[in-house]
């Protein structure tokens, strides 16, 4: 469980004695914490480390809903726990839906903080081997010159070698070839791995933008 030590739970209430309640618990489950008074101080702090975010729903300036939002915006992925006491169904609903991985009800005990930081840590570990098969097939993309990218983009929409030719202008063979070397460059040997690739590289984020050819 010393492990836990490299995964920062990032505690955000403008209340002093709930930030370090939180914080002593954590500690006690092994885990390093940060402290922020409001949620502005962790946005205007936080470089991408491995870890999560706890964060009280009610909060002057900035709530935890607005935090989620602000994380959005910023494209930054870090799984955020919503606390409060006013566990109204629609706020509960709204949190989630702004990318909360769970909602955490006063009081609560150790033992429910220890199961919402192991759900967070998991939740980490996944993106960030996803954020790391991205990178990956990103870099794959890349190496495709202008006339393999359109003809990948074609074959990922489902369309024919006949179809891709007349659409392209193209010979049927120099489709077949092109398509050859996108499956090679892509590291695939079918189209339907093709397209689960490319759609990892826009589930749950951004549209992936491929790079441009001149």
């Amino acid at each position: 469980m010393d492990a836990n030590a490299e995964f920062i739970v990032n505690i955000v209430d403008d209340d002093c004695g709930s930030r370090e309640s939180i914080a002593a618990l954590a500690n006690s489950l092994k885990f390093a914490t940060r402290l922020f008074a409001s949620a502005q101080d962790f946005l205007d702090s936080y470089g991408g480390e491995r870890g999560c975010v706890i964060t009280d729903l009610r909060m002057p300036e900035m709530s935890g809903l607005d935090l989620l939002k602000a994380l959005n915006d910023l494209d930054w992925s870090i799984p955020v726990i919503v606390v409060s006491g006013f566990a109204e169904t629609s706020v509960v609903v709204e949190a989630m839906q702004r990318g909360a991985v769970t909602f955490l009800e006063k009081p609560y005990s150790g033992n429910d903080l220890w199961n919402v930081l192991r759900a967070a840590v998991k939740h980490d570990d996944e993106f960030r081997c996803e954020s790391e098969e991205r990178r990956a097939i990103a870099s794959r993309l890349a190496e495709l010159n202008a006339d393999e990218q359109s003809v990948m983009e074609l074959l990922v929409d489902g369309q024919s070698n006949k179809f891709i030719a007349l659409h392209l202008g193209l010979g049927l063979r120099t489709v077949e070839s092109k398509r050859h070397s996108v499956l090679q460059t892509m590291q695939v040997d079918s189209i339907a791995k093709l397209v689960q690739d490319v759609m990892i590289t826009t589930r749950g984020r951004r549209p992936l933008k491929f790079p441009s050819h001149r």
